[in-house]
């Protein structure tokens, strides 16, 4: 996507990547050879935050960092998930103010999307988890409420307005690693919005689809978290028709190749 981008408007940019484990020697590597941005994936997000000059107070809140900007004096950190999740509902048309929502799911990623949906001033938040603690904690951070996934499976999904998962329930079908949803897929109605964040298609937003929902594909959130991330990198508006191409053909290869 970024190289796309750089493409587009004839910047003198290249975004690669590489793999490591040493988030220390990563960010001395960027702060020695003057590379102008990072974007990070787990698990450097969250050990990041201590090796950064300033962090946003949107980072700061999330606790997690996915995009280090060096402007040739100092390491700033953002956070451009929470971003791309807002701007994916907005692109949905589809009214969340005071909406119900129900959150599944208590990781990195369900942080970036409580501090979204409470941007988008949303009325409720239940936050479901496999392990109860872990969503205890967080709801206690964003002063939210949660639940069991036993507890919830016992609730009529149509007390809830917006439908979020933020885990990996749902991206592996078989198997040992296969977790299935806490709630009953054929409980959906016409009246919800669905969002999953996963990057590939689920049972979750085919049922959805299925029961006339609107439904959000976490392509759609990887995209928009791009498109932010480039115009720190550039300080240029992100060209997104052409950044959106690359993605879609990218995942479009993906898909073909198995």
């Amino acid at each position: 996507m970024h190289n796309a981008g750089f493409r587009s408007l004839g910047l003198e940019f290249t975004y690669v990547a590489f793999d490591t484990v040493d988030t220390d020697t990563a960010i001395a590597a960027m702060r020695v050879m003057g590379i102008r941005g990072f974007s990070l994936t787990i698990p450097h997000k969250e050990r990041v935050l201590a090796l950064l000059d300033d962090a946003t107070p949107e980072a700061e809140k999330i606790a997690a960092v996915n995009t280090v900007i060096n402007d040739g004096e100092k390491l700033l950190g953002e956070n451009t998930d929470w971003w791309g999740i807002v701007e994916a509902f907005k692109e949905a048309k589809r009214e969340v103010k005071a909406a119900r929502v129900l959150l599944i799911g208590a990781g990195g990623a369900a942080r970036a999307a409580v501090y979204a949906l409470q941007c988008l001033d949303v009325g409720s938040i239940l936050i479901s988890n496999r392990t109860l603690e872990r969503a205890e904690s967080l709801a206690a951070e964003f002063d939210v409420d949660a639940t069991s996934f036993e507890s919830l499976a016992k609730k009529d999904l149509k007390g809830f307005d917006v439908i979020v998962n933020s885990s990996a329930i749902g991206t592996k079908q078989s198997g040992a690693q296969r977790v299935d949803y806490p709630i009953n897929l054929d409980s959906l109605t016409k009246k919800q919005l669905v969002f999953d964040m996963a990057t590939v298609n689920t049972p979750l937003l085919d049922s959805a689809c299925s029961a006339g929902a609107v439904a959000i594909s976490g392509i759609r959130m990887l995209l928009f978290q791009a498109l932010k991330q480039f115009e720190l990198f550039t300080g240029s508006p992100a060209p997104m028709g052409e950044m959106e191409q690359a993605l879609l053909e990218e995942y479009s290869r993906q898909e073909q190749s198995g």
